[in-house]
């Protein structure tokens, strides 16, 4: 289905409105060629892309939070041994003072 636009009508009024004449020919034709470029699309077709579309979202968030979530692990598994090594070393340190204090 295409749609049949008046060039000379859309200029015209265009011009009339106080645009430029080269401008409002060079607006005429583009949207004489951008309603005649391709047919206008079908609510099926629509629904089709939309639901290809979603389903792209849906597939990169999962991704998204899988990988956020490793990431947490891996933080949280350092964390962890920054924790358990902090603990160590004053432990150690307690024994030590409690060792050698007068």
């Amino acid at each position: 289905m295409t749609a049949s636009i008046d060039i000379l009508a859309v200029a015209e009024t265009l011009e009339e409105s106080g645009m430029d004449t080269r401008q409002a020919h060079v607006c005429a034709t583009q949207m004489h060629l951008v309603a005649n470029a391709r047919e206008a699309v079908t609510r099926p077709e629509l629904d089709a892309a939309l639901s290809r579309l979603k389903t792209e979202l849906i597939e990169r968030i999962a991704e998204s939070e899988r990988r956020m979530m490793e990431r947490m692990m891996d933080g949280m598994s350092t964390q962890y041994w920054r924790l358990i090594g902090t603990m160590t070393a004053l432990l150690g340190l307690a024994v030590a003072i409690m060792r050698y204090r007068p």
